[in-house]
């Protein structure tokens, strides 16, 4: 089976295939057109940061911390989100699927996006809440803090994360364990 990367019009095209679809492919790009076109315009209706988030990134970034956002989704869709949650200035880079060779999990992803910002992957630690997050700091070989309230169906726990916190105020003390 051939990869497909998320947040691309050929992750649809297989499933419009199956359902019969003529032109799969072109009815996934008109389709995945008009998603993001949805997306970018309502994409911070209701998205707030979690509590206690932006203090946490603040604490980092005055220690000294490269803040870089390694994500899926299209760059530009994550900028406008940070953009409009009064975020985007906390994050030294950010790097969607749309700048990286390949998709988390795999290790391309987070390697790329530390490199971006001049980073050390030596002094990295990446902090998630999914599957995604945790196959993409396992695969690179750095350690990984996981939420125990993201979105993914495998419980975090069971991700084996280094560290589970359960709110943002324990992350840099979760950092600072990791590396002392």
């Amino acid at each position: 089976m051939a990869f497909h990367q998320p947040w691309s019009p050929l992750a649809a095209s297989r499933g419009l295939t199956e359902a019969g679809a003529k032109d799969p492919d072109g009815l996934a790009n008109a389709l995945f057109g008009r998603f993001l076109n949805h997306c970018g315009a309502y994409i911070a209706d209701e998205s707030r940061p979690f509590s206690g988030v932006i203090d946490a990134l603040k604490e980092l970034k005055a220690a000294g911390a490269k803040l870089v956002v390694c994500t899926n989704k299209p760059a530009d869709l994550s900028i406008s989100l940070q953009t409009k949650i009064s975020m985007v200035a906390l994050f030294d880079g950010v790097v969607g699927i749309d700048a990286v060779t390949a998709a988390k999990p795999n290790a391309a992803h987070l390697i790329e996006a530390v490199e971006s910002v001049g980073g050390d992957l030596a002094r990295t630690v990446m902090v998630g809440d999914a599957d995604a997050d945790a196959g993409v700091a396992h695969a690179a070989a750095t350690p990984l803090i996981l939420v125990d309230f993201g979105y993914t169906e495998t419980p975090a726990a069971e991700l084996a994360p280094d560290v589970l916190i359960q709110h943002f105020d324990d992350l840099v003390d979760a950092c600072t364990a990791i590396f002392n």
